[in-house]
């Protein structure tokens, strides 16, 4: 077969967790025949690919980050550069050898929170053998949650906001959860600031700084509770210039301070409703 549709996998080993000292490297390798997930769990990672089709490609990896590498990739990974890097990983083939070049590379599994759950169970499994027909078929699940990426399906939105919503996708996946000004992202959706504006207001109820702000709130969130990221680290990757002024704008949005949220059982998500997942979705 040839289609884009998965087969059930098969993986002769277990998914495993492997742990990096910070500025290491692995690769670069090739994938000959074998698929492979690979999930950040602490630290980041820089990801180089050169495809089968000899497509070159680089995309940053933020902890909730999973990849998929697949055949005929030519990969290398370099670890965190200022800490140590955690992340799990299973190697898999798939026997109707499906045509997965328009597959997704990348999911956040901060987004969609049951890919995370898939893996942290994949990996709980253990490595008893009898056991490995379950830990297959798990893996089934999440390659399926994986391709079944929800991003895809293109909201029913303006066309202006639906330009900046990707203006937006891309200069955080390049340069990641910087700030953006309006007139930028005016310019993107070749309309006035002032229209912007409106159009935020009238999807998400909010304009386009306090929206940006929410999501970056909510990953910042997420990354407290999912991740051993210090908070210096997380006002980094989530676009604030120090941890004090994250800490403030995090207790206005959450109603607690970083670390009280972090020990507590609170949504992360809770401050995106409605269209502002959706957002979310899209963006990160």
């Amino acid at each position: 077969m040839t289609s884009g549709r998965a087969d059930v996998p098969y993986a002769s080993r277990f998914a495993t967790v492997a742990t990096y000292p910070s500025a290491a490297s692995y690769g670069p390798r090739t994938l000959v025949d074998e698929y492979e997930f690979v999930w950040l769990i602490e630290g980041t990672a820089d990801w180089r690919v050169r495809d089968a089709a000899g497509l070159s490609w680089r995309t940053s990896l933020p902890p909730g980050s999973i990849a998929l590498a697949r055949p005929g990739d030519r990969d290398q990974f370099g670890w965190d550069p200022r800490r140590r890097t955690r992340h799990g990983y299973v190697h898999f083939r798939l026997a109707n050898h499906p045509d997965s070049s328009l597959w997704p590379r990348v999911r956040d599994s901060m987004a969609t929170p049951l890919l995370r759950s898939l893996c942290d169970h994949l990996v709980g499994l253990g490595l008893e053998q009898e056991r490995l027909a379950e830990h297959n078929r798990l893996l089934g699940v999440l390659l399926e949650v994986f391709l079944a990426d929800p991003i895809s399906r293109v909201p029913d939105w303006p066309q202006p906001l639906l330009a900046m919503v990707e203006h937006i996708a891309t200069r955080w996946r390049r340069d990641g959860l910087c700030l953006l000004p309006v007139a930028e992202l005016a310019a993107a959706g070749h309309v006035s600031v002032g229209h912007a504006s409106r159009l935020f207001h009238s999807q998400f109820g909010i304009g386009p700084a306090a929206a940006l702000e929410r999501v970056r709130l909510a990953r910042a969130a997420t990354a407290l509770q999912r991740t051993n990221s210090t908070l210096a680290e997380v006002a980094l990757a989530t676009g604030y210039h120090n941890p004090f002024h994250l800490s403030r704008r995090f207790s206005q949005l959450h109603g607690l301070p970083p670390a009280q949220f972090r020990r507590s059982a609170a949504d992360p998500l809770a401050p995106l409703n409605g269209n502002l997942r959706v957002l979310a979705e899209r963006i990160l």
